[in-house]
Order: C-alpha cells, then structure tokens, then sequence
C-alpha cells in the first residue's frame, strides 16, 4: 500500500512565489467535462509542474479575490494543450491571469487511462485555483495601498465556498518580514486509521505562534477539513512534534517578535486506501 499523499501549503500573507512550499494551491475536482474518450483513470494536475498566475496589481489595489475554475485538455503526454474558464471569479482580471498561466504550457498533468486501450489519452480535468488577499498592506510609491496575496486552498471539494474561519489570529504589529514555518522541520502527522476506513480526506487550515526564538508557542485550526478526526490528528501532531519556524521581524525595531503564521496541510487518500495501523484520536 501507497503512503497516504501529503500536502502542507504555506499561507503566510507573503506575496505570491515567494517562499517554499510542500504542494501547490490547486485543487483537482471530479471531472465534470465531457469525456474525449471512456476512462479507466481520469487525469490529474501534476503538482511539481504548478508556478502560481500573477495577481493583477490593480486587482491588488482593488481588494479583488475570487475562484477560478478552470478546464484544463490534459494530452496524452501529460501537456496542457488547451484551457478554458468554466466558473468565474466574477473579475475579468483575475479570469484572465488564471486562464494565462493556464496557456502558457507551465503547468503539466497526469494523463488519464484509456479504458478500452489502457494507454494514455487526452481528456479533461477540472481545477480550482483561488485568488486570495491577506490583510498585510504595503504602501507602493505615491502613497497606493496594496494587499498582498495569500495562497491557498478550498478545504472542501471544489463547487463549495470556504467556511467561516473558527478563529483568526490577531493582527500583528507592523513586520517588515512575516513569520514562516521553516519547511525542513516538517514531518507529517499520522493519517487516523478510521478516516482510512471512512475514506475522509479534506484539507486543514491552521495557524501557528511563532516565537521570537524560532520555536513553535501554540497552535489553533482556522478552517476545518470537514473531518473532526482529521483536525484532531494534526493538532494532536502539532503539539507533539518539534517544528520549527522563522519568526515575524518587527518594523520598528528591526528585531524577532513572536507572532503568529498561516499554513495548510492537507489529507489525501491513496487510491488503495486501506485502514493504516496509525491510532484513532
């Protein structure tokens, strides 16, 4: 049996494509695009190809957020040879930066399966990717006021909106250099055996309290994963284990404050998914 796969996605108001990350913030749905021809396997986005689409400045300015579905002709090479916008964000701009990157034969997939021939085809997934501005401002000359985009996620599947947040963090003091979760301390949480069994998977948005020394204070769930189980097992993880950060720098005095950093870890079933001898919390 395959490992369950993993996923933590950093979401720390850092303006897009700066930082590590463990997984892209693309969510591959059901595929609802006529099929080309009859599947054995639908095809998939292939994670290591993703380079997120700008985020429009003026869309910036503007406060401008939405999701964006897109529908993406997956060749039989794993090429992205064509693509299309089949939910709107309900802002041109965005629409467009999405679609862009979409076109312009970054991103790659996993073919899907043939069923009659069991050889890869060219045939349709559908993504989701989100556009999303965190409440960091930063002043660009001329005294304008831009948000800084946040990557991330849906916690659940694609046609549904984000949840209300269970807790926010409270804002921080002005930071020239927001706190981080150092990547190479990452170690994932056990996935529950009976969420194995239920076939539960979701993804969970967290923040962490960063000390000023680079070592974790507390931690709190922003965004359920729709699964007690799955929320409870990585807070439980959380607590446990010794993951590192980078902490937040102060503006005014140039020194680590501690504050607190979001990120996103996400549950994903194997396709052979079996119980796992991991403890149910």
């Amino acid at each position: 049996m395959r490992t369950p796969a993993i996923g933590l996605l950093l979401a720390l108001t850092l303006p897009a494509g700066i930082g590590r990350t463990m997984s892209p913030p693309i969510d591959t749905c059901i595929v609802a695009l006529p099929e080309t021809v009859p599947l054995k396997t639908a095809p998939k986005f292939r994670n290591a190809s993703f380079k997120a689409p700008d985020y429009p400045l003026e869309s910036r300015i503007g406060g401008e957020m939405g999701r964006v579905t897109l529908g993406l002709l997956c060749r039989a090479d794993g090429h992205i040879i064509e693509a299309q916008v089949l939910g709107s964000s309900n802002y041109p701009r965005l629409d467009q930066s999405a679609l862009s990157m979409a076109k312009a034969d970054i991103w790659r997939c996993i073919p899907g399966i043939g069923a009659e021939t069991g050889q890869p085809v060219t045939a349709w997934l559908q993504a989701t990717y989100w556009f999303v501005l965190s409440n960091d401002e930063r002043t660009l000359p001329g005294g304008v006021k831009v948000r800084r985009p946040i990557q991330t996620v849906p916690a659940s599947s694609c046609p549904n909106e984000l949840p209300p947040p269970l807790w926010e963090p409270p804002d921080p003091e002005p930071l020239s250099r927001q706190a981080r979760i150092f990547v190479p301390s990452f170690t994932p949480p056990s996935y529950p055996a009976a969420s194995l069994k239920r076939r539960e998977e979701g993804a969970v948005t967290f923040a962490i309290q960063c000390g000023s020394d680079g070592h974790m204070r507390g931690s709190k769930i922003i965004h359920s994963s729709g699964y007690p189980r799955l929320d409870h097992a990585l807070l439980v993880h959380l607590r446990k284990n010794s993951w590192r950060c980078d902490p937040g720098i102060s503006a005014k005095t140039g020194q680590p404050v501690a504050t607190w950093a979001k990120a996103r870890y996400r549950f994903t079933l194997p396709e052979d998914a079996t119980p796992s001898p991991a403890k149910t919390p």
